[in-house]
């Protein structure tokens, strides 16, 4: 079912996913996850590599990672086969969201870290935290489907009732029909 709700999602992506992929160039394993965390790649790429990861039966175990049957039915959790570093941290989990590739960040201080990369709080009441900053706005012509395109990379940070305790921080990628 997450897969299901993986590649749902990243059809909003289809154009730029779909150009990556038939890049013959572009190797989906070569791609750094802790370069995906932290917002080096662009739109297209992350797309073709979560379409690629949410569309082979076996593209995580060709990675080394292990699935993980999460609480939250809205993310999909795997377990790295060795940590990575992410915004100064160590993590050895991550999920994917519909737009979005984050590390979970055990014991570590949503706001204290979101202080130190500039990234508010958008719930008022602190309850939470949810942020977002964004990092890059790109739009472009597709001179294929005839419309324009808006890329948006995002570093977000988060809290979830799913991972008391843990902060998840990475990066949105997200192709937009229009150009807003």
């Amino acid at each position: 079912m997450r897969t299901a709700i993986l590649m749902a999602a990243l059809l909003a992506g289809t154009p730029a996913a779909a150009q990556t992929a038939a890049d013959e160039d572009f190797d989906p394993k070569s791609v750094r996850i802790e370069d995906a965390i932290a917002c080096k790649l662009d739109v297209r790429t992350y797309n073709g590599f979560a379409f690629w990861l949410a569309g082979t039966e076996d593209g995580a175990r060709q990675l080394g990672w292990a699935k993980i049957e999460g609480p939250d039915p809205l993310l999909s959790e795997y377990r790295l086969p060795a940590p990575v570093e992410a915004f100064g941290h160590r993590a050895d989990h991550i999920a994917f969201s519909s737009s979005a590739v984050v590390a979970v960040l055990d014991g570590v201080d949503a706001e204290t870290l979101a202080a130190g990369l500039a990234v508010p709080n958008m719930i008022p009441d602190r309850s939470k935290f949810r942020g977002e900053r964004e990092l890059t706005k790109r739009i472009e012509r597709d001179d294929d489907l005839k419309m324009p395109f808006t890329y948006v990379t995002a570093l977000t940070i988060s809290t979830v009732d799913s991972h008391p305790g843990a902060t998840l921080a990475g990066c949105s990628y997200r192709a937009q029909e229009g150009d807003r």
